[in-house]
């Protein structure tokens, strides 16, 4: 590392003299930015008076200030993480009961939970937890920040339909419904997707929603997911954040969101630890809950 600032170091100093030595040659402006948008700095570029187009010799003449930026750029644009993450990957059982791995990385200072059960999505597991969100049986992988709270949620769903053709309400019951995995104090709020785009056979959605905790109060939050398909199911990566830290987040949140990967390769999967049907721990809160949403409807609010 001492070897490498030091070889850094100098080549910036270097270059700082070379242009300081074409400073004084007539120019005309040219502004360059940094690729990544972070870093920009001008020059100019500067051609000899006198000398046909084809012999033109062109120099660019930076300040220390401006050239230091470019030189140092690629030491200082690293990910966000990317020597201190860590990553997940296992074998998920299809709906057809075919074997596909799945993977994705996530910061080290995250924390990765994993609840024994079938991660598969049902529609009739939707109305079940809807019903009665304290006997869910799904199972849950998830990797989430206990400073922030930011999490990162695998969920799989069965679907006929190519990745691109799903409507967004396929994506709005599968995530943000009653019965889905945020829908435990009532169905998530006014969800919209700000961003939805498919490239190389992966869908990236950005959504605005919002959730309620335990006592009724409102809660913004910021989702980016990630879906693509693997067999006959559609394999989801919902990364979520609050609103108010999005825009601190997003870096990170888009990084761990990209990095999903499926493969599968026709073997049959591994038989699941399932744990059955949670019992009711909390039927007063559940009694509750219900309470709430029924007043809320007969507000009119959805």
């Amino acid at each position: 590392p001492m070897q490498r600032s030091r070889s850094v170091l100098l080549t910036a100093l270097a270059c700082v003299a070379l242009c300081d030595g074409f400073s004084s040659l007539p120019s005309a402006g040219v502004r360059a930015r940094h690729k990544n948008g972070l870093l920009s700095t001008s020059c100019t570029r500067n051609q000899q008076l006198g000398l046909q187009s084809s012999d033109a010799m062109q120099h660019f003449s930076c300040s220390r200030r401006s050239i230091l930026p470019l030189i140092l750029a690629p030491f200082f644009s690293a990910p966000a993480f990317a020597e201190d993450e860590l990553s997940f990957k296992d074998e998920l059982a299809g709906s057809d009961g075919k074997a596909v791995d799945v993977s994705f990385v996530y910061p080290k200072s995250w924390r990765l939970e994993r609840k024994p059960g079938k991660i598969l999505i049902t529609d009739e597991r939707l109305d079940g937890c809807r019903d009665d969100p304290d006997k869910c049986d799904f199972g849950e992988i998830i990797a989430r920040s206990i400073a922030t709270g930011d999490n990162a949620l695998v969920l799989v769903k069965n679907t006929d339909k190519e990745v691109s053709k799903l409507p967004f309400e396929f994506f709005k019951k599968s995530i943000f419904s009653r019965g889905g995995k945020f829908g435990a104090y009532g169905a998530p709020e006014d969800v919209k997707a700000v961003e939805d785009k498919t490239e190389n056979g992966v869908r990236t959605l950005s959504v605005k929603w919002n959730t309620f905790t335990p006592g009724g109060s409102t809660l913004a939050k910021r989702s980016i997911v990630t879906a693509q398909t693997a067999g006959p199911d559609l394999y989801m990566l919902v990364v979520t954040s609050s609103a108010n830290r999005y825009k601190t987040a997003e870096p990170t949140l888009r990084q761990v969101a990209s990095s999903l990967g499926t493969a599968r390769d026709g073997r049959a999967a591994k038989e699941e630890e399932v744990g059955g049907l949670r019992k009711s721990m909390f039927l007063k809160d559940n009694v509750e809950r219900a309470q709430l949403e029924k007043a809320r409807a007969a507000e009119g609010i959805q």
